[in-house]
């Protein structure tokens, strides 16, 4: 009995430690790829834009985008919690904080329903919208079947928005 506890505990261990060396040497690769695609969603809704700086402070991470070295707008990383887990957005805003496009970064809603918050027919809806304007049912429309996670994404945005400040 002793001889089989030790081999088991030998066999966990030893996958103990090939997880925690997995998660160690891939976790930068990870961080660059978040990174790479927090930085593509901001430049698809802001072009030609030519500088992005990162910007973390205890409350928030933002972009600052500049072009031709005056700033054009932000990129703000907003997090909703949704139905099944937490939402990641990145919300693109102009200087005056006048959306111009948001992305879903990360969620894990159900398949199907929720899922839809990716959808480009849900994200056109905030375009050149400010945060006072994003009212669901009268200038946004939640996804049939998913309002909670609509709704998530909706108020996190407008929330975020309004207490922005640089």
């Amino acid at each position: 009995m002793f001889k089989k506890t030790l081999i088991l505990g030998a066999i966990s261990f030893v996958a103990a430690v090939l997880l925690s060396l997995t998660y160690i040497l891939t976790k930068p690769i990870i961080a660059q790829q978040e990174l790479k695609s927090e930085r593509e969603s901001i430049s698809a809704f802001l072009p030609n834009v030519d500088k992005i700086e990162k910007i973390e402070d205890e409350q928030r991470v933002y972009y600052k985008c500049y072009k031709q070295g005056r700033l054009v707008g932000y990129g703000l990383v907003v997090f909703a919690p949704g139905y099944s887990n937490e939402i990641k957005v990145m919300v693109a805003v102009d200087k005056d904080k006048v959306i111009k496009g948001i992305k879903v970064l990360e969620q894990q809603e159900t398949p199907g329903l929720g899922s839809k918050i990716t959808e480009d027919c849900f994200a056109e809806q905030f375009k050149n919208k400010k945060a006072k304007e994003l009212i669901l049912g009268e200038n946004i429309d939640a996804i049939s079947g998913a309002t909670i996670s609509s709704e998530a994404v909706i108020e996190a945005v407008k929330k975020e928005l309004e207490e922005f400040r640089e």
